[in-house]
């Protein structure tokens, strides 16, 4: 159950009513709390939402149900974000159908973090951060499902600044005053001396720049401004016939071009698509190297991994022989334990032989002598058995080893 009513689980598609319908808004988000949690929002302000947990449930349902809104996650399995918007806004039949997208791109917390976005994904009418502040969800919806306003078409939700570069005033006056009005930030320059310097402190969104200018014209302003500072928008300002100029312009960088006298119903949208492109290519370069640092890390980690398994190893090893040895050793003294005793009694009675025999048979002498000798090697042998630390073991038979009593270091070093 979620905390904004009593929906536990999200069916794939499920349809739900919550008083008096407002306007029925398709919300698409394969992760069921978040599906839950924005339904539950959007019910108790008397929206009527449909939903779907991936983008060809989705489509089905556009073409099907015609929603008046989309809220869509940016990554979603099958036909995910990015496509779904695209091919909306290339159907007649759910172009007009407004789309917000949901995604992190939006947020300002990571200054690192990036990914890379298809164009395509601008086609959304308007971004928002993942998971969205439930009060600037709402406005957005009123907004979208009321009609869009007047002033201030664009989606991105801080102020974004325009540097106007014009040497006639009173255009500058003109510009200034239409696009403060529509939201934006306006910085003015006389000249491109004093442009280039102004872009330097601060660089603006998009720069509105005057290709006829005296001293520093705006084509060697703009070969400046590619120099400098080559993700900032430029949008060329012409006069009426010298359109080939602003062609020719566009082909050294600008990213459009807008003749006199300026019809700002053209040059709003124009503007509008630019700064929201700027703000997806900062939001890329943030990410990107966000990347860059976790794999970094990622990379520093696996290596520690790598250093810990190999230490694992090495223990296990020596554990491996610790517990060998332990048994060898306990082998050892109760082989030298049981052995010795007989072995001493045979050694004695070998003693006691010698030295009745001596002088009388030689023969038996000689053989008494290597019996004790022998008797010798075993005990000296089973006592080192019992005192090796680091045993050698040699082949012995196919597939069988021994270990070699002589090569061995017993506790004392001998070898």
């Amino acid at each position: 159950m979620t905390k904004h009513g009593n929906i536990d689980r999200t069916p794939e598609v499920q349809i739900y009513q919550g008083g008096r319908m407002s306007g029925k808004i398709l919300v698409i988000d394969d992760d069921g709390e978040n599906l839950s949690s924005l339904t539950a929002l959007l019910e108790i302000n008397n929206y009527t939402v449909l939903t779907a947990r991936d983008g060809d449930i989705a489509l089905k349902i556009l073409r099907e149900k015609r929603p008046d809104l989309v809220i869509m996650n940016m990554l979603l399995p099958g036909i995910d974000g990015f496509e779904l918007c695209e091919i909306m806004k290339a159907d007649p039949t759910l172009k007009d159908i407004p789309v917000i997208m949901l995604t992190p791109m939006c947020t300002d917390t990571d200054d690192d973090f990036q990914i890379d976005l298809p164009d395509h994904l601008t086609k959304a009418d308007v971004l928002l951060p993942k998971p969205p502040k439930d009060e600037s969800l709402l406005e957005h919806v009123r907004v979208l499902l009321g009609g869009r306003p007047e002033k201030g078409e664009l989606t991105v939700e801080e102020k974004e600044s325009i540097l106007i570069i014009d040497d006639d005033p009173q255009n500058r006056l003109i510009l200034k005053t239409r696009l403060k009005a529509e939201g934006f930030e306006v910085v003015e320059a006389s000249d491109g001396l004093e442009g280039l310097a102004k872009l330097e402190g601060d660089p603006p969104s998009l720069v509105m720049l005057d290709i006829q200018m005296p001293g520093m014209d705006g084509i060697q302003v703009l070969e400046q401004i590619r120099r400098s500072h080559p993700e900032v928008a430029v949008i060329m300002i012409t006069a009426y016939g010298s359109q080939e100029i602003a062609v020719e312009a566009m082909k050294m960088g600008a990213n459009d071009y807008i003749c006199k006298p300026i019809d700002c119903k053209r040059l709003i949208p124009m503007i509008t698509n630019l700064v929201q492109n700027h703000r997806l290519k900062l939001a890329k370069d943030r990410l990107t190297r966000q990347l860059k640092q976790v794999s970094l890390e990622l990379i520093k980690g696996v290596e520690k991994l790598r250093q810990t398994n190999r230490m694992l190893v090495e223990t296990r090893d020596r554990l491996v022989k610790a517990e060998r040895l332990a048994a060898i050793t306990e082998t050892a003294v109760a082989i030298n334990h049981e052995i010795n005793n007989p072995l001493f009694v045979i050694l004695g009675n070998a003693e006691l032989l010698l030295g009745r025999l001596k002088g009388k048979d030689e023969r038996a002498v000689e053989k008494l002598q290597k019996i004790k000798e022998n008797c010798l090697r075993i005990s000296q042998a089973t006592y080192k058995l019992s005192k090796l630390i680091e045993p050698v073991t040699i082949d012995y038979l196919e597939g069988k080893k021994m270990i070699d009593i002589g090569a061995s270091r017993d506790k004392g070093g001998s070898d």
